[in-house]
């Protein structure tokens, strides 16, 4: 794993932990699937689907709403 990859997972642990979506974007790139699964994983934790509309792309909001509710 790469010094990027583990910063990476370190901010998506520290966002899942505190329910921070302002963490997750301290990823490196922003529309990855890091960044997409941090945004979806607080909004399930929150049971909040409107979490949610931080993912730009469509497809992948639309997968976040569904796995909240």
């Amino acid at each position: 794993m790469t010094d990027e990859e583990q910063k990476d997972l370190c901010f998506k642990r520290i966002a899942t932990a505190k329910n921070d979506t302002s963490i997750c974007e301290n990823i490196l790139i922003i529309n990855s699937d890091k960044h997409r699964g941090c945004v979806k994983e607080i909004a399930y934790n929150l049971e909040d689907t409107a979490v949610c509309d931080k993912i730009s792309d469509a497809k992948f909001r639309d997968e976040c709403v569904l796995y909240v509710i």
